[in-house]
């Protein structure tokens, strides 16, 4: 096997960032991109936001192994909801080979359509606060809501509710503002903290109305088809899209140095404007390495935060937030066709050759997350004619995982190095205080301590006998156990 190293491309290098950039900007003026504040996964180890699909089965960073904790930040979300559906039927497509079980992970984390999404407004004290996502199976009830629910201690309840007295949620469809009733007597689609009340509908929704005094009439003008208000809510830009009601929209912020810097200006007057094309790449401030001052946060450098309006020629700022790094691997495939191309991302004539890929070599973790976004991102990319088909990918390898043992301690869950341990008959102990040791196989991960540095095989063997030791023993799909003896075996 040999590599043309003339196609490499590096992420983080501006010359290929350009380009996510100007995705971004294209997304933008899709109205795919928008704000909005929001209750969010925070990583207190890598200081970040992440995404849902960056958290594991049990509540940790797919990162850096921390426990994940709640925050509200205002955040830039993408709107993959939108393309929900053609992700779900996309994964019928029968040009797909092996991809087997992953369908099924990437069904059941899309979730079945059978609902639709509508934004809604969030006031508090008659000032806007934030957008308010409310999903139903039933479109032709949105303009007939009178009141919304919200789920105790939910985000709205927490953050709004029980901070303010004036609380209102703004119906774009119709233009009325309703009153929130905080209740757990109702029951929640899965995945949602709201519900419209709709009195004339539902006897408890009528009963619940009466015991808070909620007025309301059925106005027969009111009475729309569910195709007649999707598509008012899509001129509207306020959802009408068929999604499950447990997926959510990808929030791409973060609140670190390294990554792609979102191109938003904002001005007080003009809002947030997008970055002119010709402007891009947005670079990252140099960093002074002589200074001991660490910018973990682009909010630290002031002075490259400076600049003017494009729009209107007044003082602004820059977006201080950054890409999550998967917004630049969602799409580097296409890039791999023409790296050096410095007029546009990638040649379509090129790519409505060569695409789609033949294989896609990746773990099982990736299937609801590089796998999810890159088919997201190549979606978008097909419906504004840049690719020939929707899908990017036509057969997968999913690979197995090389193992490290990891080390627990039994009494306080801390991992352990491998020599702070003792083996005694088939059971580890600690070597300071005999406590009993759980010895698991595990993804090799820093937080978990069972990384496994291989120079030292390497300089025993050479290279090419440590690709053999990793390929040897267990099939490419299958996981392969690594330890201090697995050279020898």
């Amino acid at each position: 096997c040999s590599f043309d190293w003339t196609n490499e491309v590096t992420t983080c290098d501006p010359s290929y960032y350009k380009w996510t950039q100007w995705f971004f900007i294209k997304m933008f003026q899709s109205k795919l991109i928008y704000s909005k504040e929001a209750e969010v996964n925070w990583d207190p180890v890598d200081e970040t936001v992440l995404a849902n699909e960056q958290v594991d089965e049990k509540g940790h960073s797919w990162r850096s192994g921390a426990v994940v904790e709640k925050k509200i930040f205002k955040q830039w979300f993408i709107r993959t909801t939108q393309f929900s559906k053609a992700l779900f039927e996309g994964l019928n497509d029968p040009s797909l080979m092996n991809w087997r079980d992953i369908i099924n992970l990437q069904k059941h984390w899309i979730g079945e359509c059978y609902g639709y999404r509508f934004d809604f407004q969030v006031y508090t004290d008659n000032v806007y606060r934030t957008m308010l996502n409310i999903w139903t199976q039933h479109p032709e009830h949105v303009p007939l809501a009178t009141f919304i629910y919200i789920k105790p201690n939910s985000f709205v309840h927490k953050y709004y509710v029980q901070n303010h007295k004036n609380v209102h949620i703004k119906n774009l469809i119709t233009g009325n503002m309703l009153p929130i009733l905080v209740t757990n007597r109702v029951e929640f689609p899965d995945g949602q903290e709201t519900r419209l009340g709709l009195p004339h509908a539902f006897s408890i929704d009528e009963e619940l109305a009466k015991e808070h005094n909620f007025t309301y009439s059925v106005n027969q003008e009111s009475h729309l088809s569910r195709e007649a208000i999707c598509e008012k809510a899509k001129e509207l830009n306020a959802g009408g899209y068929p999604v499950s009601s447990k997926l959510q929209d990808w929030p791409i912020s973060r609140q670190r140095y390294w990554g792609t810097p979102i191109p938003i200006i904002h001005c007080n007057d003009c809002g947030a404007q997008a970055v002119p094309e010709d402007k891009l790449p947005v670079k990252l401030p140099a960093l002074d390495l002589q200074s001991n001052k660490k910018i973990k946060s682009l909010k630290l450098a002031e002075e490259w935060i400076k600049t003017t309006c494009p729009k209107c020629g007044k003082e602004a700022k820059r977006e201080t937030d950054t890409m999550d790094t998967f917004v630049d691997s969602s799409w580097y495939y296409l890039r791999y066709l023409d790296p050096n191309n410095n007029s546009q991302p990638f040649n379509k004539t090129l790519a409505s050759q060569m695409m789609p890929v033949d294989i896609y070599v990746g773990g099982k973790e990736h299937a609801v997350l590089h796998l999810y976004y890159a088919r997201f991102f190549n979606h978008f990319l097909h419906s504004i004619g840049f690719t020939p088909s929707s899908e990017p990918f036509k057969k997968l390898l999913v690979q197995g995982m090389v193992m490290g043992q990891c080390f627990k301690n039994k009494i306080n869950g801390s991992y352990l190095k491998e020599d702070e341990v003792v083996k005694i008959g088939k059971t580890y102990f600690t070597k300071n205080g005999n406590h009993p040791v759980i010895a698991t196989w595990e993804k090799m991960s820093k937080s978990k301590l069972n990384g496994v540095e291989p120079k030292s095989t390497i300089k025993e063997f050479g290279v090419d006998t440590m690709r053999l030791l990793i390929l040897s023993s267990v099939a490419p799909t299958s996981n392969r156990n690594w330890n201090s003896d697995s050279k020898y075996s």
